[in-house]
């Protein structure tokens, strides 16, 4: 992989505990981000969290990201020279912005493809989801429900867009301390996906775990449990059904199923594929010295919370 990079790049590591000058020039606020500048520092390409898992990966990456780069280029030429008024162009621009981690220019972008959009409401609805979302992936909660909320005036009642921007909307709700509410679109959808092998059943499935309020500890786990092994069965040909069961397997952990719970992350191990191989291992591991008595944190509850973590 050095070699691959020396062709094309300067790799430079930086210690953000260290470094109080080049992060904030990237707007670096998790670990790892990966930036991509061109020789005068100027930002061509981000990746929050790491793009790849392996060196072949890597390889992969890399020798896409330059394409996109330039063709990112291209379209940035042909946007301004349109004076942002073609919605074609807009549209390839701010998607390959969005790619490149460019996430204010791609904002920008779709803004003016919603003011595009004239008199069509259900193209301004979605659009108003996608800048919704981009928001709400930047924390800007405050920013994010007012575009959630105008893409909710301007959807119809039926159809993907309405379950993409409700979807979008009870995680906005949840994270604004309104379980409620979002438990209220999560059931509106969450059966109907389910029946259909939506994949956005998957995703759907944590906003609703995040909206259950009780006092018992195994509230959580043992709906989790109960959830993820449907969706493990419904999905069983999908291509995130490892994560699924991974999941399953974890909150089996926590809700006095401990043997099934190793019994599914053997399994994973054994027979599954890509990086939730490696998930299965780190969760078993901290499962047996737990249970071994080994562990040296002073909080269990921390490594559930890093377990937690690294299956995000």
């Amino acid at each position: 992989m050095a070699k691959r990079l020396d062709k094309e790049y300067v790799a430079v590591m930086i210690d953000v505990d260290k470094d109080e000058v080049v992060p904030p020039l990237y707007d670096v606020s998790a670990m790892p981000t990966l930036v991509i500048t061109d020789a005068e520092g100027n930002e061509l390409a981000k990746s929050v969290g790491a793009p790849f898992s392996d060196p072949e990966g890597a390889i992969k990456w890399f020798d896409e990201i330059g394409g996109k780069i330039n063709a990112f280029s291209e379209l940035q030429t042909k946007w301004d020279d349109s004076k942002h008024a073609d919605a074609a162009v807009g549209e390839k621009y701010a998607e390959a912005a969005n790619e490149l981690g460019k996430t204010s220019a791609a904002i920008e972008a779709y803004k003016a493809l919603i003011e595009l959009a004239g008199e069509d409401k259900a193209k301004a609805g979605a659009l108003h989801t996608l800048v919704a979302k981009m928001l709400l992936d930047n924390s800007d909660l405050e920013g994010a429900t007012e575009h959630a909320n105008l893409a909710d005036k301007l959807l119809p009642a039926e159809g993907d867009a309405r379950i993409d921007a409700d979807l979008l909307r009870a995680q906005i709700l949840m994270w604004s301390d309104d379980a409620a509410g979002a438990r209220k679109l999560c059931d509106k959808h969450y059966d109907n996906l389910v029946k259909a092998a939506d994949e956005r059943a998957i995703d759907l499935a944590s906003t609703i775990l995040g909206t259950i309020d009780s006092d018992d500890e195994k509230a959580v786990p043992t709906k989790g449990r109960e959830m993820y092994l449907k969706l493990a069965e419904v999905f069983a040909k999908h291509e995130r059904v490892w994560e699924l069961k991974v999941y399953a397997a974890y909150f089996a952990l926590s809700c006095d199923q401990e043997e099934a719970g190793v019994k599914e992350l053997k399994e994973v191990i054994e027979k599954g594929k890509g990086d939730w191989v490696k998930i299965a291992k780190d969760v078993l591991e901290r499962h047996e010295k737990k249970d071994a008595g080994d562990d040296e944190g002073s909080d269990e509850g921390d490594d559930e919370d890093s377990d937690d973590e690294d299956m995000g």
